[in-house]
């Protein structure tokens, strides 16, 4: 019950504070079982693409969205780190060659254009590690490098969407601009920021 109450209050303030100028940051961690992860590219780019589709496989998924102010054209930003490891897993440890094991994929969403290098279309290196603290949480270690020079460092605990704490309405992240400036709930306001899918733009690549 105090669940659905947290729910229709973040439900309530993101429909209410739509008319943001401004949409704050915001970082997502995501797990799903019963997956599996496709990685695509095209010829004439480095740039490497990930879908979550059916499988039998647990899929990751780190997202960040960058600040989206509405009055400037063309100025999102968003990217995604995704891999997969097979279902039954407690903990795993991957690092440089090993990291083909588990469809490693590291995506940029904007309106830019990667175009092939050799230097930049190269696999990734470093290490990844993970171990499941309770049947919807994962902690995971990320320090990578990406295309030859994109470094990501992330310590972070990924949900499920059965974890009690991940919210099963999916809102706007411009209600995190309202909860900073109104609400003195730092668990609501961490919910609303950490915790909630943002909604998925549309980004256009290759232009």
């Amino acid at each position: 019950m105090k669940k659905n109450h947290v729910l229709l209050i973040i439900s309530f303030l993101a429909f209410s504070c739509s008319d943001s100028e401004t949409i704050e940051e915001a970082y997502t961690y995501h797990f799903s079982e019963k997956s599996k992860l496709t990685v695509s590219s095209r010829e004439d780019s480095f740039m490497k693409y990930g879908v979550i589709g059916k499988g039998e496989n647990t899929v990751f998924k780190y997202r960040f969205d960058a600040e989206d102010i509405k009055t400037i054209a063309d100025d999102e930003y968003g990217e995604t780190i995704q891999f997969e490891i097979e279902t039954g897993l407690r903990e795993f440890s991957y690092s440089n060659s090993e990291l083909s094991e588990i469809a490693l994929v590291f995506t940029k969403y904007c309106f830019c254009y990667f175009p092939l290098e050799p230097s930049k279309n190269v696999p990734p290196m470093g290490s990844i590690s993970g171990q499941k603290i309770s049947n919807h949480r994962w902690k995971i270690n990320i320090n990578l490098t990406f295309y030859g020079e994109e470094n990501r460092t992330i310590e972070e605990k990924f949900l499920s969407n059965e974890d009690p704490s991940y919210p099963t309405l999916e809102v706007f992240t411009n209600c995190v601009s309202y909860l900073k400036n109104e609400s003195t709930n730092s668990l609501l306001l961490k919910t609303c920021k950490s915790s909630i899918p943002s909604p998925t733009p549309i980004y256009f690549t290759g232009i």
